[in-house]
């Protein structure tokens, strides 16, 4: 994870923290009128914080993609290498039993023992 995705997901954090606290302190308070009533006066700071969640999700989003994108990537580079390691694998086996045909009959022959 690089210092963004970092930074990112620290306030990301902070952001569901405050929701929760919010929450919690709306749901202690709620036999208290006063409060309540007093609550009403930033009710149109809750949308914009609702939309910066929304914002928040988006980008959490963008990068579960982006780090999706690069670990398919990485595997697909990865199956490449092996596949090509396996077959550098049977063309050294070829070019031995090539070289040495008595190593080959002895390979076929059973072991009686």
């Amino acid at each position: 994870m690089n210092k963004t995705q970092k930074i990112f997901w620290l306030v990301f954090g902070l952001y569901m923290l405050l929701n929760l606290i919010l929450s919690l302190v709306i749901d202690y308070n709620e036999n208290n009128l006063e409060f309540l009533i007093g609550m009403k006066n930033y009710l149109s700071l809750g949308k914009y914080f609702a939309f910066l969640g929304v914002i928040l999700y988006g980008i959490s989003f963008f990068f579960s993609r982006m780090t999706f994108s690069r670990v398919r990537k990485e595997n697909h580079t990865l199956s490449q290498e092996v596949n090509e390691l396996k077959a550098r694998l049977f063309d050294m086996q070829e070019k031995t039993i090539v070289a040495d045909p008595a190593k080959e009959e002895e390979r076929d022959e059973p072991k009686v023992g």
